[in-house]
């Protein structure tokens, strides 16, 4: 028996993790395996600064950040879904929320409901 202990278990395990999750993402929202690997790293840095932000306490002040962020991450899935292919050097239809624009304005739209919400619920609790 070796003493030499090179972590390519830990390092197989992680990208048997990996691959378990874009699969998970791509049976569950019905796109191919690499639309599924691609949101990965989005939703990896999300849930540590947005953990992080819970850990220590300041949770309610930034729901709506985290909650258009999270969209945020999502939108290779919708580009995907609304017809938007890169390989494609002619994209004749892409539906609505495939567009940045839209996808801006949603994104926008949840800072500015959210933080809307909180402003209502800080203000009715005042009194």
């Amino acid at each position: 028996m070796s003493g030499n202990n090179d972590g390519s278990g830990v390092i197989l395990f992680c990208m048997a993790g990996v691959g378990l999750a874009g699969l998970f993402i791509s049976n569950t929202f019905g796109v191919p395996f690499l639309e599924g690997i691609k949101i990965l790293p989005k939703l990896l840095v999300w849930l540590v600064v947005f953990g992080l932000i819970t850990y220590s306490g300041f949770l309610r002040s930034v729901i709506p950040i985290a909650l258009a962020t999270l969209w945020a991450c999502f939108t290779p899935i919708l580009d995907y879904k609304a017809g938007w292919r890169p390989e494609n050097s002619f994209q004749p239809e892409v539906a609505w929320y495939g567009t940045s624009t839209a996808q801006t304005i949603v994104f926008f739209a949840i800072l500015i409901i959210g933080y809307g919400i909180l402003y209502w619920i800080h203000d009715r609790n005042r009194y």
